[in-house]
């Protein structure tokens, strides 16, 4: 079982390649498109509404619009997490990318291609996109997608087919280092309540940072810290009625949660 991110400048590439790669691996194919879809179907809201928190701001958000925007994006999180569980996929799309980092079994793919060789219908509209994807990964992963060290493979389409592309990657997941194992596994599950939690807290607590670890969640917000014990109990008796959460434990200061929490 294994996770295959694949991140392009190129929307008509990294599709080519997932469905070359799901006819050789017959894995599923799933892409940013169908994590918003879903979470459509579940919120009966617009489409338009959830497109907009994956879009940089050209201005400084207003704080109300910030936060709106926050907890739609900790939805569509959510929604990718839980995929994560299900492993056997491809996967394209910024959203949730440093989810996959934690992930020992998820292959994380670069696909690039040379400026000089950049087809015709990569029209000024798609380059003008591109660069809306790499400000939002910088603005709120803090994310530099020329930085190679975020990817496990780079894949340059300079120098080879689509085909050659899918048969390597085929060839990569048969090293150990990407079949899932208990503990990767676990990491999944760790990720999926974390996302939930967030989700959950976030319009207390926008800032909240939440691992959790075999059931175990830790949080740490700041504002924890400020309204002591009663703003921690609130929380404390909200998180703790979740879904496969047997104990929670809150921090006012980062040094402490850093100390103290384990997991994802």
């Amino acid at each position: 079982m294994s996770i295959i991110v694949l991140l392009s400048d190129s929307t008509h590439h990294s599709r080519e390649l997932a469905q070359q790669i799901t006819s050789l691996t017959g894995y599923a194919r799933h892409t940013q498109k169908d994590i918003l879809e879903a979470v459509v179907a579940k919120t009966n809201r617009p489409l338009e509404d959830f497109a907009k928190c994956l879009q940089p701001a050209s201005f400084p958000w207003h704080k109300m619009l910030f936060r709106q925007r926050n907890r739609d994006r900790l939805l569509l999180e959510e929604e990718l997490a839980d995929l994560i569980c299900r492993n056997d996929f491809t996967y394209e799309g910024m959203l949730g990318f440093p989810l996959f980092q934690n992930i020992s079994h998820a292959l994380r793919i670069r696909l690039i291609k040379g400026k000089q060789a950049i087809k015709a219908a990569d029209t000024a509209a798609a380059q003008q996109n591109v660069r809306q994807v790499r400000k939002w990964a910088a603005d709120i992963y803090g994310i530099d997608l020329d930085d190679a060290s975020l990817f496990d493979l780079t894949l340059n389409l300079d120098h080879m087919t689509i085909m050659e592309c899918a048969e390597l990657v085929q060839a990569t997941l048969q090293q150990q280092r990407f079949k899932a194992m208990t503990y990767s596994l676990q990491t999944t599950r760790n990720l999926a309540l974390s996302c939930r939690v967030r989700r959950i807290v976030v319009d207390r607590l926008p800032d909240a940072q939440v691992r959790s670890h075999n059931g175990t969640v830790f949080l740490f917000a700041r504002a924890i810290r400020k309204n002591r014990n009663n703003m921690a109990m609130e929380i404390k008796n909200t998180v703790q009625h979740l879904e496969g959460v047997r104990h929670v434990e809150i921090y006012g200061e980062k040094k402490s949660f850093d100390a103290a929490s384990c997991g994802q």
